[in-house]
Order: structure tokens, then sequence, then C-alpha cells
């Protein structure tokens, strides 16, 4: 048994899942544009590089041309929508497949519960690309016949019927020589008896008659491959323009025409694939024997008529439930009065005698809580096993409600009441529970979106955010539901919140509400994105200034927070408010408790100095005073001394000789001359320390 292989090695990896129904047509970047890795998972963004992506892709998968980092080989990514992956036994046959037949996996696996697969590149594109909208010649048609059956057989014989045959899931390795390989086997199924039951969505415009009722086997690929070639000969598909709802009714009620194939063989082979008797259609044997020159037999189709007698509906003869469902479906209205009236069940019981179908009319008419239109939907469903959705002759196809829902967005009221009555009579539901999982997978996603929506919007408001009343009904469920059915839509969402999403990790009433990535999610983030944006780019600005003034803080009052215990624990406080995205908070009340709180500390600080240096200049200015005093009453003394006795200095000067005597008669101008200059400069020197003193206190005000 073949191995699941990882991508080199890699660990388990989230994928934000997107994409659109339609044609695997590669669509080209613009030339020198740099790859957009940025669409890929993280751990295989680090393993490729995204150089293409896929105009459109299948409904279970998106693609990607991407260019292998280790070897520079491009390769296909598929990528594997939320709650799908591929059957193991199916993935694990299809690495060991032989490469002539079976386009090559060079890796596949799962990441955190979403799959991936890497896929073999064919440069020359799809069989689609060769086609065109022209006939193809006969004689390359005839190579393509040989290789697309050797191809189909040999997946049959390993066990795997494709499901999904078509010309986008045909490969071209090369056009010279042709070389075709069958591609996106995403919906195939092991085939371990003769017929399988299948509800996984698929291509109608290729899908066998006995697709409609839920049964596919090996024959049905060969179904696929007459519409293939019937296309090819013509230059365009015989249900082309039609719906659904009108393809299912044809392959129901009619055969294919082929009438407008000029040449008779070939009219014959597509005859013979396009039986539409599963036993009685052509398989790979009667296809052998055609391209030899044979001429296998055509079994005539008739249309199996299980009743004695048609039932009567809009001017049809029904002979079955499926043609019966199928016009109840076209005349709904018509439908609904029949069904009230019990015209329906006595045809069931008596001429088609189907006892099942005859119950289900019963349980329904009995169950009183369902209206007209809820009991026929059922029955329509129960009847019409593999229909396409329909409600009130509208197809419910992801296409159509994509524009239902875009259009009810826009203001159309009926469009809006349509959607309105899906959400209200669990449309969806229903045909999910009939075995549509596409339905019923949207159904559920809807349900939860719906219930979601409000509790969410709310938790934006309780969370701190804007006081907005919560949308309409009207409003919000088409979207939702847009956002569900249309993988571009939400696509637009993700690329919308994701291009502030760093801006939005500031604003704390997001954060806080905590919605994640649901659909309502995303609806409620882009209706409060200009709110945020503006929430968190306030919070950046304040986380600048806060950290700055914390840095200044630190740098100029360390010995305050060394300290105060206190002063660190608001610092503290503060760094987590921040973390917690509430900086502008800070700003305007912590922030400011704490610089008032430093002033506070700095200010009796510089006060006690300043005491305490007033009182040391005081002392001087005490001593000074004191000098100047002492010397001044000396002065007089001398001074009253020699103008009353010639003796200016007293009993001293009988000890001194008669040179000295001159000097020292004039110490008392010399006395009084020094008190003075010492008692100016004391002055001045203490005012000058005092204004140096107040101005330090000035300038350390906190920042």
């Amino acid at each position: 048994m073949t191995e699941r292989t990882r991508l080199e090695g890699t660990a388990p990896t989230r994928i934000d899942l997107q994409g659109a129904v339609g044609a695997t047509r590669i669509e080209q970047l613009p030339s020198g544009s740099a790859p957009v890795s940025g669409s890929l998972p993280l751990e295989l963004a680090k393993a490729f590089d995204v150089r293409r992506a896929f105009d459109a892709a299948g409904s279970e998968a998106d693609l990607f041309l991407v260019e292998r980092r280790s070897d520079g080989r491009q390769c296909v990514l598929k990528l594997y929508r939320r709650g799908l992956h591929p059957k193991i036994e199916v993935l694990e046959k299809l690495q060991g497949c032989d490469r002539r037949f079976v386009v090559e996996t060079i890796g596949s696996g799962e990441s955190e519960g979403f799959w991936y697969e890497v896929l073999e590149y064919g440069a020359a594109g799809t069989l689609r690309d060769l086609m065109g909208n022209a006939p193809i010649p006969e004689e390359t048609l005839r190579v393509i016949l040989k290789k697309l059956n050797e191809a189909i057989s040999y997946v049959h014989s390993i066990g795997i019927v494709h499901r999904d045959l078509k010309p986008e899931n045909v490969l071209v390795r090369s056009r010279s020589p042709l070389d075709l390989v069958l591609s996106d086997f995403g919906i195939s199924s092991l085939s371990s008896a003769t017929h399988h039951f299948t509800t996984r969505s698929r291509t109608i415009k290729y899908g066998a008659p006995e697709s409609a009722i839920g049964v596919v086997g090996p024959a049905s690929d060969f179904w696929s491959l007459g519409l293939i070639i019937l296309e090819a000969l013509t230059g365009r598909h015989p249900f082309d323009a039609l719906s659904d709802i009108a393809i299912a009714w044809q392959l129901t009620t009619a055969n294919v025409d082929t009438s407008g194939i000029a040449n008779a063989r070939w009219r014959l082979l597509c005859r013979g694939l396009l039986t539409r008797d599963p036993q009685k259609r052509w398989t790979a044997e009667a296809i052998s024997t055609w391209l030899s020159g044979g001429a296998p037999p055509v079994v005539d189709d008739v249309p199996i008529r299980p009743a004695q007698k048609p039932y009567k509906f809009s001017k049809v003869d029904c002979f079955s439930t499926a043609e019966l469902a199928l016009e109840l479906g076209r005349h709904w209205e018509l439908g609904e009065r029949h069904l009230a009236r019990g015209l329906i069940l006595p045809w069931l019981r008596e001429e088609l005698r189907d006892q099942d179908a005859a119950n289900l009319h019963i349980d329904l008419t009995e169950t009183r809580s369902l209206t007209n239109a809820d009991r026929l939907l059922r029955l329509i469903v129960g009847l019409g096993r593999g229909l396409p959705p329909i409600w009130r002759t509208g197809s419910l196809d992801r296409g159509t409600l994509e524009a239902k829902c875009r259009s009810a967005m826009s203001g159309s009221e009926e469009d809006t009441k349509l959607i309105l009555d899906l959400s209200e009579h669990g449309v969806l539901g229903v045909w999910g529970d009939g075995g549509h999982e596409d339905c019923a997978d949207w159904q559920r996603q809807w349900t939860a979106a719906i219930d979601e929506f409000p509790k969410s919007w709310e938790a934006i408001i309780t969370a701190g955010g804007p006081t907005k009343p919560v949308p309409s009904v009207q409003s919000f469920i088409p979207a939702l539901l847009l956002t569900i059915v249309s993988p571009d839509y939400r696509r637009e969402l993700e690329q919308d919140v994701g291009e502030k999403e760093t801006i939005n990790k500031k604003c704390y009433w997001l954060v806080d509400a905590q919605l994640g990535t649901s659909n309502a999610a995303l609806l409620i983030k882009r209706a409060f994105q200009a709110d945020c944006v503006a929430q968190g780019e306030v919070e950046a600005r304040a986380e600048l200034e806060v950290r700055s003034a914390l840095h200044k803080i630190q740098n100029h009052y360390t010995a305050a927070i060394l300290e105060q215990d206190e002063i660190e624990s608001q610092i503290v406080a503060i760094e987590d408010q921040m973390s917690r995205n509430r900086a502008w908070e800070a700003l305007n009340s912590s922030l400011k408790e704490l610089t008032s709180r430093l002033f506070e500390i700095t200010r009796v600080s510089v006060v006690k100095k300043a005491l305490r240096r007033l009182i040391g200049l005081s002392w001087i200015e005490c001593l000074m005073d004191g000098i100047a005093f002492g010397a001044l009453i000396i002065g007089i003394r001398m001074l009253v001394g020699y103008v009353y006795a010639g003796d200016p200095v007293g009993f001293v000067g009988e000890r001194l000789t008669a040179d000295t005597y001159t000097y020292i008669s004039l110490l008392p101008l010399l006395a009084i001359s020094a008190a003075l200059i010492l008692w100016c400069s004391g002055r001045v020197a203490s005012r000058y320390v005092v204004r140096r003193l107040f101005r330090r206190t000035e300038s350390q005000k906190v920042p």
C-alpha cells in the first residue's frame, strides 16, 4: 500500500480555502509579477511559490500552479475545501497509477484537518483548450478516442470510477505527438460493486441518466466520453444554454440527439455510448471493435415506463416518479394544488404501485406543521432522487444562489423574499436530506452563521465597540448565504479584512470579542471595519506616546523608581494595559497618575534639598555678617582712636617700631574694605546658589 506523503516533512498546516465553480483554465499573472506565496498556508508557502492561479477551481477544491523551491519544478497544488477530502483508498491507488493514463500525484497529505495534493502540471493545457469551439478533425478525434478509452479502461481495471469526466479533466501532456491523461479524481469512488450510490456534486452536463437517481457505475464514464466525442464532432454541447433542471428533464424523458453528426460511423459510436440503459451502453470492448472497423450493435433505447397509465400533469404524460417530480418542479403552483387535492396519491398507490412513494405522500399530508409548499418540496425530493435542487421553479445551483444573494443585497425585494423563504423553510436542508451533500453543507453553515451573527454583533458592543443596532434579517441573511456559496465573495471579505489586520489587532474591542474567521465573523468585521481601523490607529499612536513617556521616566527617575515599589508596580500595570490594547486608556489615566506621583516625589525631594542648602547658606551668611560686623567695630574703634588720641591701635602701637606705624594707621580702611568685600561676595554667592538650585528644580519636571 502506498504511504501518504507530506511535502518536505512539513508540519500540519491550516489551509484557508477559497475558489469558485467552473472550468479549470489557468489564468496568467501579469508578466514579471511577483509570486503570490501569501495565497498558500505558511508551511506550503515555504516549499512552493505560486506562479499562476486557476481562473476558477472545481467545486471541491482550489487549484494553483506552483513552483517547487527545492528543484524549480512546476506542479499543480490542489487545496480541498473545508470539510472535504479525497477517499484514502482512491488516493493510494492513484499514487501508484501508470503515468501513461493518469496524471502523476507528486505528493499529498492532511494539514490540520484540510487535505492537499501536489499534481503533475501539463503545460499544453487541457482537452478543453484543444477542442475550442470548433469541430475537431476526425483523424485527431480517433486518437483522442483511443487514448481516452485506454485511460478509462485502465482506471476501471484498478477499481476506480472517475465520475466527473469532462474536457477540463483531461490533461494534455503534449500536442505532437498527442498525449492525454485523466486528471481531477476529487469525487471518484471505489467501484466495489457494479453500481455505487453517490451524492457528491458532479458536472450535470456530462453526467449519465442513472446519476440523476444517485446510481453511478463504470458505464457512467463511457456516457461522459460519448458526450465529449459528440461535442468534439459538432463543435457544441447538446445541453448548452439549458438549466440543470432542463438537463435533468432531458435525461429522464428523452434521448440525446445525434442527428447533427454527418458521418454514419461516428453517429453509430455516439448512439452506442449515449444509450440510456447502462447495461446496454457501449464500453471499452465495443469501442475497440469500432476502432478496428467493426460495428457493434446499438440497442434501441426506450425510456422505462413502470406505470400502466401515466399521470397527466400540465399536458404531459408522466410514467415514473422521476418524470412526475420534474414536472411538479417546473409547475410549482399547479403542483401545490394537485397535492392539496389528493390527486397524486391514487396514481402512486394504484397505477405505479409504489408503496414508499404513497407512504411519503400520506406522511406529508398528515404533518400539519408543514405548508403546501413544504409538502410539495419534500415530495419532489422524495420522488425525484438525484434531481437538481429547485424551489418554486427556480434552480438552487451555486451560480444561481450567488446571483440571487447579490441581487437581494442590492435591494431586490423579490430575491430578498426568495432568500428568506429558503431560510424559513429550510429548503437547502431538505435537499441535503435527499442526498445533496453540497446543500446539506450550505444549510448547516448557514444555520450556524444565522445563529452566530447577532451574538457576535452583541459581543462587539459588550467588549466596548460602537453601539450599532444589529442589521435587519433581510440585510444579513442573504450576505451570509453569499459568503457560504461564493468562495470569491468570501475571498473578497478575507482580503478586505486582512489588509487591515495589523491595525485591527490594536483595536481592543475587536480583539476581546474573539470573533474568529467564520462566515458571520467576516461580515461583522467588515461592518465594523472603519470604526475598528480608527480605534486601532488611535491605539497605535497612544502606544507610541506611552512607550516614549515610560522610556523618559525610566531614564530620568531611576532613583525614584528604585526607591518606590509603588512606582515600579504602576509601570508594570501600564505595560500590561498596552499588551491588552489599552494604550489610549493608559495614556489618559494610568500615565497621568504615574506622572503626578513622580512629580510629587520629585517636588518633595527637591524641596528637602533646597531647605538643606538654604539652611547651610543661612549659616554662611550669618558668619559673613558677623565678620563684617566685627570688622566694622574694629574699624570704628581705630578711627576714633586715631581722631582723638592719634593712636589707632592703642597699646599695640607701643610694641611696634616707628617704621611700621605709618602702615598700621591704614588698617581701619583695610579692615572696612575687607569686611565689605567678604560680605558682598558671600551674599552674591548665596543668591547664585539659590537661583541655580531652583533652575534645576524647574528643569526636572516629569515628561
